[in-house]
C-alpha cells in the first residue's frame, strides 16, 4: 500500500500535475482520492487475512449453543470458533468449569480443616507434626490430580480401550452401539 506522499506523487504523475503548483482545492481532491484508495486497500487486506463464515441454527440448537457459550463467559461466535478448532485439534472445550471450581473449593475446605488440626496439635501437643505435613502433601497431590483430571480429560479412545480390556464383553456392546449410529 502506498503512503500518502507516494500516492500524491503518483496522482500528480498520472494527471500531469507539478506537485509544487498544486493549490489547496486540488490537494483536497487528491486527499479525498487517497482516503478512498486507503480504505479500499485496508478492506482488501482484511479480506485476504480473515474469512467470515455464516452458520444457521434452528432455535433449539441456537439456544443450546448460546447456553454453552454463556457458561464459558464467551460470545457465541467465539465459542463456536473455539469448539470447531478444538474438534479439529482433537482437544476438548470443557462444558462448564463450575464443577472444577466446586471440587477445588471443597479440597481447600479440607485444607482449612487440616490447618485447624495443625493449630490444635501445636496447642495441645497431641499430634505428630510429621503426620500433619504428610497430610498436607497428600492434599496438594490430590488437588493437583483433580485439577489435571478435570482440565485435561483423557482421550476417549484410550478410555474405551481401557474399559474393553477390563471387560471384553463391553467391546461387543460398543461395536453394536456404533453400528446402530452409523448411517446405513
Amino acid at each position: 500500500m502506498l503512503t500518502r506522499h507516494e500516492y500524491i506523487d503518483r496522482y500528480c504523475t498520472e494527471h500531469g500535475l507539478d506537485r509544487a503548483e498544486i493549490d489547496a482545492d486540488q490537494l483536497a481532491v487528491i486527499e479525498k482520492a487517497y482516503k478512498r484508495y486507503y480504505n479500499r486497500e485496508k478492506k482488501r487486506e482484511s479480506r485476504n487475512r480473515y474469512h467470515e463464515v455464516t452458520i444457521a441454527f434452528d432455535l433449539p440448537t441456537y439456544n443450546r449453543v448460546r447456553t454453552a457459550a454463556k457458561h464459558h463467559s464467551s460470545p457465541v461466535s467465539l465459542f463456536v470458533r473455539a469448539t470447531a478448532l478444538a474438534y479439529l485439534d482433537k482437544t476438548f472445550v470443557l462444558p462448564d468449569d463450575t464443577r472444577l471450581k466446586e471440587v477445588v473449593y471443597q479440597i481447600r475446605k479440607v485444607g482449612n480443616l487440616i490447618n485447624q488440626w495443625t493449630k490444635l496439635a501445636h496447642q495441645t501437643g497431641n499430634v505428630d507434626p510429621a503426620v500433619i505435613q504428610a497430610m498436607r502433601d497428600q492434599l496438594g497431590e490430590l488437588e493437583a490430580f483433580v485439577r489435571q483430571t478435570l482440565t485435561d480429560p483423557r482421550d476417549l479412545l484410550d478410555l474405551v480401550r481401557e474399559a474393553t480390556d477390563a471387560d471384553p464383553s463391553l467391546g461387543a456392546r460398543v461395536e453394536a452401539i456404533l453400528s446402530d449410529l452409523s448411517p446405513k
